[in-house]
């Protein structure tokens, strides 16, 4: 007996349900054991199962026949009438009731099964949903099952030791009594005992079957286990049923829709949409009126409000995050140009630009709403206190309501959430359906805009070279053989993009080409790693870090010598690769008591753009270097060319004049952002704060002020607009810097600025320092 408990207890699954463990025979009678866990205890409940005990048989008539009549039906009305007259007959209560929750969280009971005709009914009435707490809904999420043997007990009281500071979690047990008022509600219902069997669906409480006896009544674990089983088996017919009627409902609309997304203009083509599948949507949920938006073109068909006040709704609604909301009066958002409409069920299918919103509205009506008995709850005063006491009568109470409209069901709204999926994945169809369909010409566009681009980028980044490496040379037969060397570099890892289609670059590739010169029969290098593909933005600051490494090696390490053996490696993490650079062999090694730029860009370009590390160690023995970059950084991905994130502040901060100017870079390249940052230094008195992303940037603008900003448009897998937002709404004056032209201004993101084209001419940059300083 003590090893089936401690089998049972060890499941897992008793941490969040109740198991069965056995039944025991005990003198004359057989107890039925269960058990589960809560946090620090093992809880086990002992069930007299009386005389005639037997096992549950699923072959037995009633529970056969009642599994049959689950199956088969084409309505959830149906089921639920089969549902409730097959647990009334299994456990013989006196009511059986399908009791379903509105979107307000009232219910109403709308299938009821009796044990004589005599019996009051309580079918088509309404529940206020303060009749079942929160908390009493969460437990029925948790408890598939809830009897309560005789309303009018108190219960057994707990006792706990008196060391003890645990208190118990009987969430999971069938044997917890009740609260008091929940059942002074029941006696006033005038029943004696109650069971209850929560309907889920799609891990949500949809509603219950409520089951009431009008006397004391017992029943045995294995009819309480036989309705568990029927409840459960009825929850999952009720689930499929929901899922494959909303399915249905919009599968006619997919089947001939329209080409949705026109390319060129990343815009949603409405008109044709609107015109073919209008009259489809109008029929995907019961409504008088639907629209559509985008941005602020509104499409709409049957009655809906005036066109300023679906405007307001989507500028109102969309603030809220939800992808699905639904109102039975909308007059709280908007008191002007609704006419007759109330009711809306509000869904976001994208949310960025370009902003789609779909519209179902329904028109107020008067109805009648029959509830069980007046919802308003009354106030006793009893001992000087003031509590709210469950109703005591349930006799139907009529009220009218003409202002709002019919409710949304459970329904609609499981509609609704299986067409804004349906719709979202139609949607990426025919992206990339008209992706395959772009003309030749327009890809044409496309290579010519981002050869511009680079070429840009890459004339600002030899510029650069060539200024940094003109300051540390000291002849000019240096400095040319110098440059030539890096410039060389940068030609060949443009030539391995031109081979790649601008699309990536292997590293080994990268290594190979610039080790080949040092290929000597008994190869004093080795190369060992993964394969893995550089995104095209980010190879040439590693190249020219490879490439200073072995120019080094080659002048001092140990590819200047004979014996020399040079040992390149990667291996690649959860999120990071590591590069490993080794020499040996090599002349005796020791630290530099200068910094050239070469060992400048080792030590300092990685941290900068890619956020990661390069410690260079001076052994005697040989130079090692370790260089990690963040994987994310680095590896070629598809990214959008804008964002169009909005940054709202309060208020624009005063402009504050320094003598000493503080200035922000946002430069993604090392080389470029720290030459423009010695530029200005040089020229006017002036802190030049230099940033690789927007993060550290908008970092900084919290706590300090700018006095000038120069933007670098297009960043590592971002852009500058949400810092060109900022600097715009604290008064900052600033630039963008771009390769692209002038062209990314029609993008609503970014704020209007002068703009400088890369490479930028010294004499531009100082014809604004002019200004700044005067």
């Amino acid at each position: 007996m003590t090893l089936d408990i401690l089998n049972i207890a060890s499941h897992n699954s008793t941490k969040h349900q109740r198991e069965h463990v056995k039944v025991i025979e005990n003198n004359a009678n057989s107890i039925d054991i269960s058990l589960f866990r809560t946090d620090n205890s093992v809880v086990i409940e002992l069930l007299p199962t009386g005389k005639d005990f037997k096992y549950i048989n699923i072959n037995n008539n009633n529970i056969k026949w009642a599994l049959a009549r689950t199956h088969g039906h084409e309505t959830i009305e149906d089921i639920l009438n089969n549902a409730v007259q097959s647990l009334q007959k299994i456990t013989g209560f006196d009511r059986v009731m399908a009791y379903k929750f509105l979107p307000d969280n009232s219910g109403e009971i709308i299938a009821e099964a009796t044990s004589a005709p005599s019996i009051n009914t309580f079918l088509g009435l309404r529940f206020p949903a303060f009749d079942i707490p929160p908390r009493a809904r969460d437990l029925f999420l948790k408890n598939p099952i809830r009897f309560i043997k005789n309303t009018s007990s108190e219960g057994s009281k707990i006792l706990v030791h008196k060391n003890s500071d645990n208190k118990l979690n009987l969430t999971y047990s069938i044997l917890r009594a009740a609260a008091p008022v929940h059942n002074q509600y029941l006696v006033n219902m005038e029943v004696v005992s109650s069971m209850t069997i929560p309907i889920i669906i799609n891990g949500k409480l949809w509603g219950l079957f409520a089951h009431h006896h009008k006397s004391c009544k017992n029943l045995s674990p294995q009819e309480i286990y036989s309705a568990d089983i029927l409840g459960q088996t009825i929850n999952m017919v009720l689930e499929h049923q929901t899922r494959q009627k909303a399915q249905k409902t919009i599968k006619d609309i997919l089947e001939n829709g329209n080409d949705l997304i026109a390319i060129e203009t990343n815009s949603f083509k409405l008109d044709e949409f609107w015109n073919a599948q209008a009259k489809n949507l109008f029929e995907i949920i019961h409504c008088d009126g639907i629209a559509c938006v985008i941005d602020k073109n509104i499409k709409t068909y049957g009655n809906c409000p005036e066109l300023n006040s679906i405007q307001t709704l989507v500028d109102t609604l969309n603030t809220k995050k939800e992808e699905i909301q639904s109102y039975t009066n909308i007059s709280k958002f908007v008191d002007k140009g609704i006419k007759d409409t109330r009711g809306l069920i509000f869904m976001q299918l994208i949310s960025e630009f370009p902003q789609i919103n779909m519209f179902f509205f329904r028109d107020k009506f008067s109805k009648n709403i029959q509830w069980a008995g007046s919802p308003e709850k009354e106030l006793i005063f009893e001992k000087e206190n003031v509590r709210l006491h469950p109703r005591s009568s349930f006799n139907e109470f009529i009220e009218n309501n003409s202002e709002d409209s019919d409710i949304w069901t459970t329904q609609d709204l499981f509609v609704a959430k299986n067409a804004i999926e349906t719709f979202k994945k139609y949607i990426q169809i025919e992206i990339v359906k008209e992706k395959k369909e772009v003309s030749e010409s327009e890809r044409s566009k496309i290579l010519v805009k981002e050869l511009n681009h680079r070429v840009r980028n890459i004339l600002a980044l030899v510029k650069s070279v060539s200024k940094q490496t003109a300051s540390k040379e000291k002849s000019i037969e240096s400095y040319v053989l110098a440059l030539e060397k890096r410039i060389t570099a940068l030609a060949d890892v443009n030539n391995m993009l031109t081979e790649s289609s601008f699309g990536s670059i292997n590293l080994e590739k990268i290594l190979v080409k610039e080790l080949s010169p040092f290929d000597l029969s008994d190869k004093n290098y080795e190369i060992k790693g993964p394969s893995i593909e550089l995104a095209s933005n980010v190879a040439p600051i590693i190249v020219l870090v490879l490439h200073e490494l072995t120019t080094n090696s080659a002048k001092y390490g140990s590819l200047s010598s004979e014996n020399g053996k040079l040992t390149v490696s990667w291996h690649i993490s959860e999120n990071d690769i590591f590069i490993f650079w080794k020499e040996e062999n090599g002349p005796k090694v020791t630290k530099p008591k200068h910094k050239g730029f070469g060992r400048t860009i080792i030590e300092k370009a990685i941290g900068y753009e890619f956020g990661g590390s390069s410690s260079m160690n001076f052994k005697e023995s040989g130079l090692e270097v370790t260089i990690q970059i963040p994987l994310k950084t680095i590896l070629r991905k598809e990214t959008e060319m804008f964002t169009t994130e909005k940054i709202k502040f309060k208020d624009k901060e005063e402009y504050i004049e320094k003598k000493k100017l503080n200035i922000l870079v946002l430069e993604d390249d090392f080389i470029i952002a720290n030459q423009t940052k010695e530029l200005i230094e040089n020229k006017i008195t002036s802190n030049v704060d230099i940033f690789s992303n927007q993060k550290t940037a908008l970092n900084s603008l919290e706590k300090k002020t700018y006095d000038f900003a120069l933007l670098d448009v297009n960043l590592k897998n971002e852009t500058s607009s949400r810092v060109a937002q900022v600097c715009n709404l604290k008064g900052i004056p600033f630039h963008y810097i771009t390769g692209y032209g002038d062209t990314f201004l029609q993008n609503k993101s970014f704020p209007e600025a002068p703009v400088f084209i890369k490479p930028i001419a010294d004499e531009q940059l100082f014809s604004i320092l002019d200004k700044l300083t005067n």
